[in-house]
């Protein structure tokens, strides 16, 4: 009986009516006036170091993986069971591979396929286990980019 008497008050009815409205227009006002350019991603400074993270399709069979780190992606392809490729979005200065198994191997030197920097080759020495890593820097605009992928792409896709 109590809620009766309370709803039949002009004022709470209004209060009612009116917070909800005026809830969601300051959360989009605050919104609004601190978006400013420190919660939005800046590009790459020079000689900064950024990791690469690596996106689901790395843990399953079928032959790729994307590395990402805000816009900047990086795809691996296999193309045999020791050779990789690798496509960027952007034009890559250098590219620096190795293999992360029982014992670390030296990195190597990833050579350029297109003339636009975009496409990689990466050879590996050994043919590697789904279990193995591969760790991965580039250079982009002065920025080194650094990050590791498993392998487990490497196996052909389960039917």
């Amino acid at each position: 009986m109590g809620g009766v008497i309370m709803l039949s008050n002009r004022h709470v009815v209004v209060a009612l009516l009116v917070a909800p409205i005026l809830a969601v227009s300051a959360w989009f006002g605050v919104g609004w006036l601190v978006a400013d350019s420190t919660l939005r991603p800046a590009p790459p400074v020079a000689g900064s170091v950024y990791p690469l993270v690596e996106r689901s399709g790395c843990r399953y069979g079928g032959g790729v993986c994307t590395l990402a780190n805000n816009e900047f992606e990086l795809t691996l392809r296999t193309t045999s069971a020791a050779r990789l490729v690798l496509y960027a979005n952007v034009p890559l200065e250098q590219v620096w591979a190795g293999l992360v198994s029982d014992g670390d191997s030296a990195p190597r030197v990833a050579h350029a396929l297109s003339d636009d920097l975009t496409a990689w080759r990466l050879d590996i020495l050994k043919a590697p286990n789904p279990g193995d890593s591969l760790r991965l820097v580039v250079v982009f605009r002065g920025s080194q980019f650094f990050g590791e992928a498993t392998l487990t792409f490497m196996a052909p896709p389960r039917p």
